[in-house]
């Protein structure tokens, strides 16, 4: 039969005492079976380089694409610096590294909203809601649904963070270049692939608190410095043309 492709868009579990036998079994399973794996970054190809059975396999990198859009930027905020950040409610994530940050944040520069998209149930809510109330942020923070019409979570905002602990690629970064709003992501995975520091956006070592609220009103406060980040990014996302790539390197 036929053998076919895996597209695989995170990292996959690590070798550990409890697990080895189990992924090791899948993994041979997979080498069986496949004709090759595909993974969206750099860092997810070396991710797969040290398992025994995959590491044979074919092993290609592409990365995500987004959809081009029209995007008008006559909308910029004036009243209010607005920061996004589009992530489900897992320790991954950097939720308390950010929320730590915007209590920093706010000592120095309060004149900011942070919108936080997911689609998030009850339960993430409530702890959700006790780390804002941890952090004593309250009155900046807004939960708000998660929506695939991008463009009503990225116009009318100013900032996209990503302060994840591991990240394979970071999507929603490509999407804030497409809409011309700067990018402050951990210095970790896919992100350092994607972003120049301070050329098309900022990274931020994971869990540096003082060093994110920094960045954050730095741009905030530096009309130059957001439109030079604004314009280079803009340029990289036009020049790699994601989606397009994706397209024809999946024409082997």
């Amino acid at each position: 039969f036929k053998k076919t492709w895996m597209v695989i868009h995170n990292y996959p579990k690590k070798y550990n005492y409890l697990n080895f036998i189990n992924q090791k079994i899948i993994d041979y399973i997979i080498s069986k079976n496949l004709t090759g794996i595909i993974t969206v970054s750099k860092s997810g190809l070396n991710s797969l380089k040290d398992r025994n059975f995959i590491k044979n396999l074919k092993i290609r990198k592409i990365y995500n694409g987004v959809k081009k859009l029209k995007i008008n930027k006559s909308y910029k905020t004036k009243n209010k610096f607005k920061i996004i950040m589009i992530a489900v409610f897992e320790e991954r994530k950097g939720f308390e590294f950010i929320f730590r940050s915007l209590k920093i944040l706010k000592k120095e520069f309060n004149k900011f909203k942070f919108y936080l998209y997911g689609d998030y149930s009850h339960v993430d809510k409530t702890k959700i809601k006790r780390l804002i109330l941890k952090y004593e942020i309250t009155e900046h923070v807004i939960i708000k649904k998660y929506t695939t019409q991008k463009s009503k979570i990225f116009e009318n905002k100013d900032l996209l963070v990503l302060p994840s602990k591991y990240e394979i690629f970071g999507l929603s970064i490509i999407e804030a270049m497409m809409f011309k709003i700067p990018v402050i992501a951990s210095n970790v995975g896919g992100p350092k692939e994607i972003i120049r520091n301070g050329k098309t956006g900022f990274l931020v070592n994971y869990n540096n608190d003082l060093r994110m609220a920094n960045r954050i009103k730095k741009l905030s406060n530096n009309k130059k410095l957001y439109n030079f980040i604004v314009k280079n990014a803009y340029r990289e996302y036009k020049k790699k043309q994601h989606l397009e790539e994706l397209q024809e390197s999946l024409n082997y």
